[in-house]
């Protein structure tokens, strides 16, 4: 059993690609540890088993311009 902090990834849908990599960087800069990755215009985030931090990392996505790829 794994004891990661971190599971799957979630994916996060962005204007275009400059905008996704741009994400990509600012999230990882600011969430120590966290290895997101960005694809075409898609911001892939892992999951944290703590759902006030995955709140936190998804309000801050959100304010950079992204969007849950279900929303």
């Amino acid at each position: 059993m794994s004891t990661s902090k971190f599971n799957a990834p979630i994916p996060f849908c962005f204007k275009n690609k400059a905008a996704a990599i741009a994400a990509e960087a600012a999230v990882n800069e600011h969430f120590d540890g966290m290895k997101a990755y960005a694809t075409e215009r898609t911001l892939f985030v892992p999951e944290h088993k703590s759902m006030l931090f995955r709140l936190g990392v998804e309000d801050f996505i959100r304010k950079l311009g992204g969007r849950r790829h279900s929303d």
